[in-house]
């Protein structure tokens, strides 16, 4: 999420230095860091994929993970900023389909 935003900033920051005009070398440097960032944040994208973690919303840090609940294949559903994991949803669901765990026993 803090490379989203700091990638964000540097677009805006590419986009003003092309509308002044800024010399060629400014601008790729920019756009070089720019590519960077993008090629890390996708890396990582990749790192949590390859664990089984679906980043679903950047933006909300939401990220959801297979379970089993009594039996069921289910996905666990976690937001950036919640203490604990505490909701699921069935695997076709969204994040407007989570239930509360509450005390249910779970296994990944």
């Amino acid at each position: 999420m803090d490379k989203r935003r700091v990638a964000d900033a540097l677009r805006t920051e590419l986009d003003r230095c092309i509308l002044i005009g800024y010399r060629m070398s400014e601008i790729a440097d920019k756009a070089a860091q720019l590519d960077g960032l993008r090629c890390d944040m996708s890396e990582e994208v990749s790192r949590l994929e390859d664990i089984g973690i679906k980043l679903r919303d950047l933006e909300l840090g939401l990220v959801d993970f297979p379970a089993e609940r009594f039996g069921e294949n289910v996905l666990l559903c976690w937001t950036y900023g919640e203490p604990e994991v505490s909701y699921w949803h069935p695997p076709g669901g969204c994040y407007e389909d989570r239930k509360a765990l509450k005390l249910q026993l779970i296994q990944p």
